[in-house]
């Protein structure tokens, strides 16, 4: 039986993750709870093990994509297992919700002068560091909306 394998919640605030790396390829057989990759959620990296025996036959998520909880990473199969029941788990996962689109009615807004950066230890997500690191954001310029401060991705 093909046995499907989703983003988890760690966590009651966690909405998404990004995989860092594939400990196993397509093809490779799988034990029940031998990890199969490396998924980065805001505030640590995690290995998900697999649910089940099998071949992985097929990887959905890329290395480096970030996709929220729930959605459906890779597929587990037996080696002799009918292609179609790997064809109807795939056809099941949703698509992601389109990107609003921006407003043109408004005139932009001005861009807000930079505070200057806090003096002390800034606290920061791992995910939320790297985002305004590959976006150029001086990260010890924010101001955090999480607990004691501390900068999120959503910041």
């Amino acid at each position: 039986m093909a046995t499907a394998v989703y983003m988890p919640r760690w966590g009651m605030i966690m909405e998404e993750g990004r995989v860092v790396e594939w400990l196993k390829q397509a093809g490779d057989p799988v034990a029940v709870d031998e990890p199969l990759l490396v998924v980065e959620s805001e505030k640590a990296e995690n290995e998900i093990v697999s649910p089940a025996s099998g071949v992985l036959r097929a990887i959905v998520t890329s290395e480096g994509e970030t996709t929220e909880v729930g959605a459906l990473l890779a597929v587990i199969a037996g080696p002799d297992e009918d292609d179609a029941a790997i064809e109807a788990i795939l056809s099941q996962r949703a698509s992601p919700p389109p990107a609003e689109a921006p407003s043109t009615d408004a005139a932009p807004m001005p861009a807000a002068p930079s505070p200057a950066p806090r003096p002390g230890r800034v606290k920061i997500s791992p995910a939320a560091k790297r985002m305004a690191e590959t976006n150029g954001i001086d990260w010890r310029r924010l101001t955090g909306s999480g607990p004691g401060g501390r900068i999120e991705r959503k910041d």
